[in-house]
């Protein structure tokens, strides 16, 4: 079985189109979020993953960001000097989009060849460092539940 990985596309059509005609013999396809801010293209990107089979998709940091500034309005606003690409990401979603973002979970769980894998964007709540597989195993048991702590 083929399971495909990837993750922080930030609004790269190209890079994903990429990926997805070099390995498009996949049988799952994870993403580990973050399919918005820093390219021009989010809503490519997600009509994408929206329209993709066998997926399982959490949300990243980014999207998290563009979701809080899209429903705040404050991307409508936007001081000189101040514009970001979040702002410009906002501009070029609806809520159609902005609602796929916000079903999306924080964790998404599957099977492949017997074996059990999560996926996540980070862990915690921050860029942290998990310093040893010990550490890794605990926090995934403590905070997701696993049943595959030190496979």
């Amino acid at each position: 079985m083929k399971v495909l990985v990837v993750s922080d596309v930030h609004a790269n059509i190209a890079a994903l189109n990429t990926i997805l005609e070099k390995e498009a013999d996949y049988d799952i396809l994870c993403c580990a979020g973050d399919y918005t801010d820093y390219g021009i293209y989010p809503a490519e990107v997600i009509e994408r993953f929206r329209n993709l089979k066998n997926t399982h998709l959490v949300y990243g940091n980014h999207d998290l960001h563009v979701i809080n500034t899209y429903e705040s309005g404050e991307w409508r606003t936007v001081e000189d000097g101040k514009y970001k690409w979040v702002h410009y990401n906002c501009e070029r979603l609806n809520d159609q989009d902005i609602a796929w973002l916000k079903q999306l979970p924080e964790t998404a769980y599957f099977e492949a060849d017997g074996w059990k894998y999560g996926i996540a964007h980070q862990y915690d709540n921050g860029y942290g460092i998990i310093e040893s597989r010990y550490a890794f195993d605990k926090y995934w048991a403590e905070h997701y539940g696993t049943d595959n702590v030190g496979n």
